[in-house]
């Protein structure tokens, strides 16, 4: 595992494990098999590892990774939660993590998630269960740089066909500059430099990323 898949993985988990279920105010009424909502712009939030808090404050000026809408497609044996982006760009001093969690009516809950490395933009996919992240069932994903979406498929069989369900949406990009990081360790240095480790998020349906991840309404199939 690369330093930047190291640190993002652990950060991830801060972020994720911050999940909880409070209704999603932005979107539209579900129908009986999909849903789609509008996300704002220009509200990705950053935080820096030198700041020793990691206090997120929004980077206005953030587009890669920033969620502009949500497409959820619920019916003919298989979940669909896709996500536009206002810019997906792929670098290679960068990680990309999409991801979020899957409530049903059957009181089950799964985190799904995609997860990129510098350089291999293709993603490895999980769907894991929420009490002990243990992977679960294998399932699909699709990311287009070119139209800037991210799209996961997951079997209805892998969540026992629940009668509804409803999701929440993130992503999570980590930009690591090991040249800086480099001359940091040899340094010896006691006080990490600003810009050296960045985590940016933006959660679909809020504009403040890491208190919550905001749920959608019900979507029955």
């Amino acid at each position: 595992m690369s330093k930047i898949s190291g640190l993002g993985a652990r950060a991830l988990a801060v972020v994720v494990a911050l999940a909880v279920v409070p209704v999603l105010a932005t979107a539209t009424p579900a129908s009986a098999d999909q849903l789609r909502y509008r996300d704002a712009i220009h509200d990705v939030q950053k935080a820096d590892a030198a700041d020793e808090d990691l206090t997120l404050i929004t980077d206005p000026k953030a587009t890669n990774g920033d969620i502009k809408d949500v497409f959820v497609h619920y019916r003919a044996g298989r979940l669909v939660i896709r996500a536009n982006y206002v810019d997906l760009r792929p670098r290679k001093d960068t990680q990309l993590i999409y991801t979020g969690e899957i409530r049903t009516n059957e009181h089950r809950r799964w985190l799904y998630q995609v997860q990129t490395s510098p350089g291999k933009y293709a993603g490895h996919d999980e769907l894991l269960r929420f009490r002990d992240f243990r992977r679960a069932c294998e399932i699909g994903h699709f990311f287009d740089y070119t139209k800037n979406f991210t799209r996961v498929v997951v079997p209805l069989s892998c969540l026992s066909n629940p009668r509804w369900v409803k999701v929440s949406v993130g992503a999570v990009t980590f930009q690591l500059n090991e040249k800086a990081l480099k001359r940091f360790l040899e340094s010896g240095g006691e006080k990490l430099p600003r810009n050296v480790f960045v985590l940016r998020a933006d959660d679909a349906g809020r504009t403040k990323v890491a208190d919550v991840l905001r749920f959608t309404p019900r979507i029955y199939r």
